[in-house]
């Protein structure tokens, strides 16, 4: 192997296109050939770990962090777990159980594909004992790269669709919201999510060198940087057009399936239900068999790459012959009574479901820093066209200058919005409020201070969610202040309030129990804090159905923050949560609106189709 591996692919002599349309037949070559069986390995392998696995590894993570008392992963909340070497090594132990299970995974499934271009099929005792002998392999320190391979490269590329455990891997939204919203941050947003790509697709034969040949897991990464180097082989061009082909088919299987429950909706009410869980359940066993067919043709279309190369990888039989043979009736028969029942099952689990998600959502729709479309972020010019378009809230945000002053603004420094290399906390209050801010669209305004802007917000009967931040600056009695200046200016009470500082929260309480208040959660666990607080303000790539009943058990209300994507906030909105802070409030009022006025249940299956899609 290590003698007489080449230094790169065949495929270097071959255009693009030609490339793609050999990788792309292999790996439906491969589909074709392996069938139902390899359907089976990898549909089996991502129900498995996303049914048992991934559960395991919540609550492991959840009593690791249980034992250092920590249930918001703040800075404070990192600094406890560090201190804890129960919870360090729980933490340290989950993930391990899920870097093997992502590893066993993937690992199986490209065994059983490298069984069938071998002509063998899948033979389930030899699936386990070469999968039992590639493990071993894992288990070596020299290995060990292979944790960023699945953790880091695959998933921040978009290949994280190889485990239900890794598909969900990526930035947060509020640091990528944040990051696009100057020229400079989109162009290093950019130049990352390329260099990912450029990385995940170097990487990409790892995983088939792992399993065809006797090599460790770092020897695995480096040959596969040595085969695509030069003309690389586009593994993931491949990959982005089996995924829109896959998503394709979902969105054609979706349409087909919305119509029988609009039809029950017109013609027979009663029976909508009933309908539209049964036609959940072909949706999810349709999206189940795509998705697994489209990772299969990926991978088949990689191990056709490798054996390019002469590797040890034995050629796939041509198709014709496999498709020459003649099929078993009673296997064709016993898929097809397998589709019914687990159509049939999964019903019986949807309908109840869908009942309980067909409710009139009644969430409170708030602008995030107003109306940015025609404003630059919490500036008056941006409260205006917020009140102009009929938005219910805004959310702000309010901190001190040096002097003690009170300005609006989010960012501690102005660099991103009015080039200045200056932080707050090193400017007066009468600094602050003369710089003019901008955005990237053009606009322009100039930095308010909390007297300007709740006094226009008054005028305009503008609610307003005011987020309590910390630039550096602040005096030991800010909160103190804070109250002082909105109890002389008549507003105190008329607005909610909101921070990523406790113990703001808990003085501000403290001072005024009357006050709605939330704390702000940026990396949720499953469990509600413990708080004094109202409700509490999730970030949205972190909330879970399991977080919002243990708040309800506790008596708090739910807000999720910054949700930009419109299918995740009507899946939200599905969910009962009480506000939702987002870039496109207009958006979300009219999906918030349109939920309100269903009288059936196919906009209930549409976004539990949406949403079905989204996580498998």
């Amino acid at each position: 192997m290590n003698a007489t591996a080449p230094a790169h692919t065949e495929f270097g002599r071959h255009g693009f296109v030609a490339q793609v349309r050999r990788l792309l037949l292999a790996g439906f070559a491969t589909l074709g050939a392996g069938g139902a069986a390899l359907l089976a390995v990898y549909a089996g392998s991502q129900l498995l770990v996303a049914l048992l696995v991934a559960p395991l590894v919540g609550w492991m993570f959840q009593e690791a962090i249980a034992a250092a008392g920590v249930t918001v992963l703040s800075a404070d909340g990192i600094a406890a777990l560090l201190a804890t070497p129960l919870s360090l090594w729980g933490i340290l132990a989950t993930l391990a159980i899920a870097w093997l299970a992502i590893a066993l995974q993937v690992i199986v499934i490209t065994v059983a594909v490298r069984q069938v271009r071998a002509g063998s099929g899948v033979a389930p005792a030899a699936l386990l004992a070469e999968t039992l002998s590639t493990l071993r392999r894992l288990f070596r320190p020299s290995s060990l790269p292979l944790f960023f391979y699945f953790f880091v490269f695959a998933p921040l590329a978009g290949a994280g669709f190889l485990s239900a455990l890794s598909q969900g891997v990526a930035i947060p939204s509020f640091i990528t919201d944040e990051i696009v919203k100057s020229p400079a941050g989109i162009a290093v947003y950019a130049a990352f999510v390329l260099g990912m790509v450029f990385l995940a697709t170097r990487f990409a034969l790892t995983i088939p060198l792992f399993t065809a040949a006797e090599v460790t897991g770092a020897c695995a990464m480096r040959w596969s940087w040595r085969l695509t180097r030069g003309r690389r082989a586009p593994v993931w061009a491949l990959a982005t057009l089996v995924a829109l082909s896959g998503l394709a088919l979902l969105l054609a299987t979706s349409a087909i399936v919305l119509a029988p429950t609009a039809i029950a909706d017109a013609v027979w009410p009663q029976a909508s239900p009933v309908v539209a869980g049964i036609s959940l359940a072909v949706a999810e066993l349709a999206g189940i068999v795509v998705v697994s067919a489209m990772g299969v043709v990926v991978i088949g279309a990689m191990c056709e790459l490798l054996d390019s190369a002469r590797l040890e990888a034995p050629p796939l039989r041509p198709y014709v012959e496999r498709r020459a043979r003649p099929r078993r009736r009673g296997t064709q028969l016993g898929v097809a009574a397998a589709a019914v029942v687990v159509v049939a099952a999964l019903s019986v689990v949807n309908v109840p479901v869908l009942q309980a998600v067909d409710r009139a959502p009644s969430a409170l729709v708030l602008a995030h820093r107003g109306f940015t479309p025609e404003g630059v972020e919490n500036t008056i010019s941006s409260l205006d066209a917020a009140r102009a378009v009929g938005i219910e809230a805004i959310e702000m945000d309010v901190m001190q200058t040096k002097d003690g002053g009170f300005i609006v603004m989010h960012d501690s420094t102005l660099g991103r919005l009015a080039d200045m290399d200056v932080a707050v906390k090193d400017l007066t209050f009468d600094e602050a409020t003369a710089i003019e801010v901008h955005d990237i669209k053009g606009e322009s305004d100039r930095i308010p201070s909390l007297e300007e802007y709740v006094t226009r917000a008054n005028e305009l009967g503008q609610k307003l969610l005011v987020e309590i931040k910390l630039s550096g600056a602040e005096t030991p009695d800010h909160v103190e202040r804070l109250v002082a200046e909105l109890e002389d200016l008549g507003v105190l009470g008329d607005h909610l309030y909101h921070s990523l500082d406790p113990a703001s929260v808990e003085t501000l309480k403290r001072m005024r129990p009357t006050l709605t208040v939330g704390l702000t959660i940026a990396f949720a666990t499953a469990r509600a804090p413990q708080t004094s607080a109202d409700f509490i303000v999730v970030e949205s790539a972190t909330l879970s159905p399991e977080l919002i009943a243990d708040a309800r058990a506790q008596g708090l209300g739910v807000f999720t923050w910054t949700v930009n994507k419109l299918d995740v906030a009507r899946a939200q909105l599905r969910d009962g949560v009480d506000g939702i802070i987002t870039d496109h409030p207009l958006e979300v009022m009219a999906d918030r609106d349109r939920m309100d006025a269903e009288t059936g249940f196919a906009g209930v299956l549409r976004d539990a189709i949406e949403r079905f899609v989204l996580i498998f």
